[in-house]
């Protein structure tokens, strides 16, 4: 049955860590696997295919022993870039925030004279 393929394809491509191009080709041997597992066995379920090939998380470290190097620091690069923007974003973002709240805080400053007389004058010029 094609959907226990699918089933167990999709727990075996989450468990995969790489970049795109090397998953797509790990899943492509596994789609060959399965493929010749179903002409044998017609109407598997996924319990049945986790006993032919094991389950999806040891299925998954198998199909990644045959990654290179290359493809390993390629995604372990990705994962980096990928920390940095979101540790700048949510920098620009505190940033952001901080600035609006002393903004709207302090947006109008009042001069005392003689302590009776009080002027408030917009900083930005407006009225």
């Amino acid at each position: 049955m094609r959907s226990c393929m699918t089933i167990y394809r999709k727990q075996v491509r989450s468990h995969l860590h790489c970049c795109g191009s090397a998953k797509r080709r790990l899943t492509a041997k596994l789609d060959t696997a399965l493929n010749s597992y179903l002409e044998e066995n017609k109407d598997p379920s996924v319990e049945d295919l986790c006993t032919a090939f094991g389950p999806p998380e040891s299925m998954a470290q198998l199909l990644m022993e045959a990654l290179n190097d290359a493809d390993k620091s390629r995604y372990r690069s990705a994962i980096i870039w990928k920390r940095i923007a979101v540790s700048a974003t949510a920098v620009l973002l505190l940033v952001s925030a901080m600035y609006i709240f002393f903004i709207k805080q302090y947006h109008n400053i009042t001069i005392v004279y003689e302590d009776t007389v009080s002027e408030t004058y917009d900083i930005f010029g407006e009225e």
